[in-house]
């Protein structure tokens, strides 16, 4: 799910830290997490959500995989220190990827 501030990266928590004023100074720039945010949402306007959703880890690496009809979106999230290579994808580390039926598409 996105929140009100994810896209600014706000940091919040339970009840009242919920609550907290957006910084819309911060909001109006553009960063690498808005980017990545809109290009998810892209995908997932076009290609849908399913039922059939797969989340692991392999090598330190967050695996996140929907399957829709013929279409197998994967996300993977190298939040480690460390190269790390998942699917025969080599990872930076503090990198991510977006695959669309094994085909790197960011």
């Amino acid at each position: 799910c996105i929140y009100y501030g994810t896209e600014i990266l706000m940091p919040g928590g339970y009840d009242p830290d919920c609550r907290r004023c957006m910084d819309w100074e911060k909001a109006e720039k553009e960063s690498d997490i808005k980017n990545l945010l809109r290009e998810l949402a892209s995908i997932r306007r076009e290609y849908g959500v399913s039922e059939n959703v797969i989340i692991t880890e392999e090598n330190g690496v967050f695996v996140y995989i929907n399957e829709s009809g013929n279409n197998k979106i994967k996300l993977l999230i190298n939040n480690t220190d460390y190269t790390s290579v998942v699917t025969g994808i080599k990872m930076k580390p503090q990198s991510y990827c977006i695959m669309l039926n094994e085909r790197v598409i960011v």
